[in-house]
């Protein structure tokens, strides 16, 4: 009997690590104008750096002081007349529902598929607020847009101020690092 509830318990451990795996860690997506001469970029001004209901001012704070660490690091200066491009910061977030479908973590998968069977199955569902961060760099004439970057992560292990504001360095850092493409 003892050999079955370590089976089970094995199968229970291994759906929980599989079923975490398929949740979004984090994903990074940029996109630009294709016609835009990067190199002759130079100035900047903000344009916005909006967050939902609730955002601590401190986290959107931190984010523009490394936006701008960011840009002057890279020559661009700021100014207050005639950019050539504003920078647009939004922040949100969504609660997620996720369901999987696990018809044995074992013997389901056709990798493991001359494995013996483990008892279990069924469907595994879980909740999780996910948190964006979009920058995005328009210009001001048209407002159209010049460069734009997108960063998604699972924020339940955000749970704390000093977690926050490294899980907001690490997408700035990220975005960033795409910029100029």
């Amino acid at each position: 009997m003892s050999h079955i509830i370590h089976r089970a318990v094995f199968a229970l451990a291994l759906l929980l690590a599989l079923s975490g795996c398929a949740r979004l860690l984090e994903s990074v997506d940029t996109n630009y104008n294709r016609s835009t001469d990067f190199s002759a970029l130079e100035t900047y001004n903000w344009w916005a750096l909006r967050g939902q209901e609730g955002t601590d001012p401190g986290d959107l704070a931190l984010i523009r002081r490394l936006v701008d660490a960011d840009l002057k690091a890279k020559g661009l200066r700021p100014v207050e007349e005639n950019p050539d491009f504003l920078v647009l910061v939004v922040l949100r977030k969504t609660r997620q529902v996720e369901t999987q479908q696990i018809s044995d973590p074992i013997s389901g998968d056709r990798r493991f598929a001359d494995q013996r069977r483990v008892s279990g199955g069924g469907p595994v569902t879980w909740n999780y607020e996910e948190g964006t961060m979009v920058i995005q760099f328009v210009r001001p004439q048209t407002n159209h847009m010049v460069w734009r970057g997108a960063f998604k992560t699972d924020l339940d292990a955000a749970t704390t101020p000093e977690k926050r504001s490294a899980v907001i360095e690490r997408a700035v850092k990220k975005l960033m690092n795409a910029f100029p493409p």
